[in-house]
This record gives structure tokens, C-alpha cells and sequence, in this order.
């Protein structure tokens, strides 16, 4: 834990080097002091199917899911919120100066009791 989950149109395919998104993302991270680094897990997919307001094609999205244990401070969650839309803002800097490219960060609890997991 935490597990990032980044769904991105695919419009978007190749412009950001998700490997350094998301070590930016880790250092980041890690750099709280909350985290060990082999709990964090990232992920990305493409969105191939999707429709932002009218439909125009040239409109792309990236949303990025946080998912924590739950317990953690709104000011803490507003920290990692913070790094990670800015590790966005750096990885889709070009399309974010056409002006039709959304970058959304979503943190979310997952309880533990509703968390499991094996190690082998």
C-alpha cells in the first residue's frame, strides 16, 4: 500500500515515460517517511472507449487513483495529493499547454479490514 492506478486516454499513448512518472511519484512518496518503497505499486491503462464533453476528439484526460489505508490526516492526504498532480503537471506538460488535456488526482481509503494480502 499505496496503490496508484493511472487511466489516461489514448490520445495520450506515448507522451508521458510512465517509468519516470512514476519513480517521481515513489521519490516522492517515500520522501514522507510513511511509506516503504516495495508497498508502493503503480499501474497504467489506456482508456481506448471514452467521450469528454461533446465528444471532441483532441480532449484527453489522465486520472490518477491513490488508494491508502485509510487513518491517514487531510493535511497528509493534501501532501500526496499535491506531489503526485504535480508529478503529472511535469510528465504532461506539453499537452497541458493546448489547454485540452485534464490531469485529476483521486485519493481514496481502503480500510483495513477490507484489505488482504499475502506475501510469497
Amino acid at each position: 500500500m499505496p496503490h496508484l492506478t493511472l487511466e489516461y486516454t489514448s490520445n495520450l499513448r506515448g507522451a508521458a515515460d510512465f517509468q519516470r512518472l512514476f519513480s517521481a511519484i515513489h521519490t516522492g512518496m517515500m520522501s514522507t517517511g510513511e511509506f516503504s518503497l516495495n508497498d508502493i505499486k503503480s499501474r497504467a491503462y489506456e482508456a481506448t472507449e471514452y467521450v469528454i464533453g461533446d465528444g471532441d476528439i483532441g480532449r484527453s484526460f489522465v486520472h490518477l487513483k491513490v488508494a491508502l489505508l485509510a487513518g491517514r490526516s487531510q493535511e497528509f492526504k493534501q501532501l500526496v495529493g499535491d506531489l503526485c498532480l504535480q508529478a503529472l503537471r511535469e510528465a504532461y506538460q506539453k499537452e497541458l499547454s493546448g489547454g485540452d488535456c485534464q490531469l485529476c488526482v483521486e485519493l481514496l481509503d481502503i480500510h483495513r479490514e477490507n484489505y488482504f494480502k499475502a506475501l510469497a
